[in-house]
């Protein structure tokens, strides 16, 4: 989303932590990740907004997905960083296997209900196969023309870390001495999403310095 997005800096500029890591040798049985997606969470809980997405007639993901958003925050869907074959299997989702539901939502249930990290090809099937008596679903036929369709290893970021920070609807807001705004971690935060919604209170520039992290820095 550029219409509301503000970039302050490079959000490229650490590309080495954006990447795939190395991963471990996978055995006869496994699959290696084929992708990468970097998520990035509002400040606040999932809502009956997101579950009546979820109802109506044209989506009806609550009963089956439903209890995997409990609990959880809000992932903004339009802030995310991802290698190609993660945007292809979220296009996939969206234009095909759940057409008709809202794409935030979407983007929420592949993620909470680890879809994206399960074996895509199998993961479709199972899904298509729930609705309709044969997997014949087009998304299944654009699975196989990918080579080494593997599973995404997804990174969710919470608000307020990372190249990217959500502060829109209840998002914690700091802003330096020279107004721009700032990560948790003390840094400027590279993208900031939804700085025309704030509606929470804003962290002077004294406090900052006594907010510590558990995230490296970006």
């Amino acid at each position: 989303d550029f219409r509301d997005s503000i970039f302050q800096s490079n959000p490229f500029a650490n590309f080495d932590r954006l990447r795939l890591p190395p991963q471990p040798s996978a055995n006869a049985t496994e699959t290696s990740p084929s992708g990468i997606l970097h998520v990035f969470e509002h400040n606040t809980d999932m809502n009956g907004w997101h579950y009546g997405k979820m109802k109506k007639p044209k989506c009806n993901l609550y009963e089956k997905y439903g209890n995997a958003l409990k609990e959880t925050n809000i992932i903004n869907g339009g802030s995310i960083i991802g290698s190609p074959w993660a945007f292809k299997r979220i296009e996939t989702f969206m234009t095909d296997t759940w057409k008709g539901c809202n794409d935030q939502v979407i983007l929420n249930v592949l993620v909470r209900a680890n879809i994206l990290e399960s074996d895509p090809t199998e993961a479709i099937t199972r899904m298509v196969a729930d609705t309709t008596e044969t997997a014949t679903s087009t998304s299944v036929s654009n699975i196989e023309h990918i080579s080494n369709p593997g599973h995404i290893v997804v990174k969710v970021h919470r608000q307020g870390y990372g190249p990217l920070n959500v502060i829109g609807y209840g998002g914690t807001v700091m802003k330096d001495k020279d107004g721009r705004f700032m990560n948790r971690n003390c840094i400027i935060a590279p993208v900031v999403h939804q700085y025309d919604i704030l509606g929470s209170c804003s962290l002077t520039a004294d406090i900052i310095k006594n907010i510590t992290t558990r995230e490296e820095n970006f």
